[in-house]
């Protein structure tokens, strides 16, 4: 059985999780831009391309026969991890824990990197996307942290991933009884273009004003 979302106990976290229980996370998978700046950061681009196609087409099955070999003959290949990570999570059941463990490997991989294609290839949206499956999983500090190392290289990430981030933080916020904070968040996540932060921020500030006396200052 799915585990729901972890929160805080108090009354105002316990409130704010049945009035919006719809609130999801936002997981962008981010795809290299292409370039001759790509090969000095990645070794097998076309196949991982491919990969990546198939994925978004929803042939998960083909795009894992295509990364098998890839991560054969290149194991530490940071971004054929990444990509095979979320291709097992798309599968979903009994292939999420061996997502999540690739996904895990990307992060380990990460500092190793050639200097700049962190960076310039948007690979910090790995934090993203494992916080995403904790809070999916249930763990809410752990995708806490993981949304905090996101947002650490904010500037290194793609404008839809700095969106999904401090959407994600607002939302990590809200489940906590931190009305506060994830207004805060989803005010920036507005900004950046989230067309459902503005409904979100409006529905917290009427809680705020509108919470029984007792799950208030909490």
């Amino acid at each position: 059985m799915k585990r729901g979302v972890q929160t805080s106990t108090s009354p105002a976290a316990i409130w704010a999780a049945a009035t919006l229980i719809a609130f999801q996370a936002s997981g962008s998978i981010a795809t290299a831009s292409t370039g001759p700046a790509r090969s000095a950061c990645e070794q097998e681009i076309a196949a991982v391309d491919q990969a990546v196609k198939l994925r978004d087409g929803g042939k998960e099955a083909p795009a894992e026969k295509l990364l098998i070999p890839v991560l054969a003959k290149q194991p530490n290949d940071f971004r054929a991890n990444f990509v095979m990570g979320t291709v097992q999570l798309q599968r979903g059941g009994k292939h999420k824990a061996a997502g999540l463990n690739y996904l895990l490997k990307s992060e380990m991989l990460l500092p190793s990197q050639p200097a700049g294609c962190a960076s310039k290839m948007g690979w910090y949206s790995v934090y993203n996307v494992i916080g995403v499956e904790y809070y999916r999983e249930g763990d809410l500090n752990k995708a806490d942290h993981y949304f905090h190392l996101a947002d650490a290289h904010f500037a290194d990430l793609f404008k839809k991933t700095q969106r999904d981030v401090k959407s994600n933080l607002g939302l990590v916020a809200f489940a906590r009884g931190d009305f506060s904070g994830a207004i805060s968040a989803y005010q920036v996540a507005e900004k950046l273009g989230d067309q459902q932060a503005k409904e979100k921020i409006a529905t917290i500030t009427k809680l705020q004003g509108g919470m029984p006396k007792q799950a208030k200052g909490r």
